[in-house]
């Protein structure tokens, strides 16, 4: 119980701390960090503030709009296929993980219809001479790639039913499906980050 309120005064004294150290700065003395218009520096990334040129522009139509989701909707499809992957070779020694596998699989493709056209309109919106330009096909076709080999992955599983060939088949798309979304999330964070963020 003591632990408890300890932990819950220093939360509150916290904010008390830094307002009062705030309070004791001379009104001459700049606050800490760039003004507006300023840029910080903070290793390779640039994090500009309001009214600097550098910063992105407003979304230009509802394509460009939706087109910017992407880098939200795109951990759904990755999460998604490094689960049923998961859930497939668990799913070789036990028949009910297998059965639940087709639900993960009809998620991960539910999230591609999703990720895939909002990535294609963010490509079609990028900035001529924009560094990530020389990554985007590259990075488009490996996730379609992805999307065609989960497409015959569930046709196998559909049409190939419990037979040992369609099951060693429909595990072996869902793991080369795995491979090129996990290569293609490297890619693109080389769009966002740069070229050499991983050493891979």
């Amino acid at each position: 119980m003591r632990g408890a309120v300890l932990v819950a005064a220093l939360l509150a004294l916290g904010p008390v701390a830094a307002w009062a150290q705030g309070a004791g700065r001379p009104a001459s003395q700049p606050a800490s960090g760039p003004g507006v218009g300023g840029v910080e520096e903070i290793g390779n990334v640039q994090v500009f503030a309001p009214g600097e040129e550098g910063q992105a522009a407003g979304p230009q139509g509802a394509g460009d709009l939706l087109g910017r989701l992407h880098p939200a909707l795109v951990h759904f499809p990755i999460a998604w296929l490094c689960l049923l992957l998961l859930v497939e070779v668990v799913g070789v020694r036990r028949e009910a993980w297998h059965r639940a596998g087709m639900w993960v699989l009809v998620a991960t493709l539910l999230s591609c219809l999703v990720a895939i056209p909002t990535g294609l309109l963010r490509a079609d919106h990028l900035q001529e001479g924009a560094p990530a330009q020389r990554f985007v096909l590259l990075h488009r076709n490996l996730n379609l790639g992805m999307a065609l080999a989960l497409l015959a992955a569930l046709a196998v599983r559909v049409m190939g039913g419990p037979r040992a060939w369609a099951r060693w088949g429909y595990l072996m798309l869902v793991l080369a499906a795995t491979a090129l979304i996990l290569v293609a999330a490297n890619v693109g964070g080389k769009m966002v980050y740069g070229a050499n963020y991983l050493p891979f």
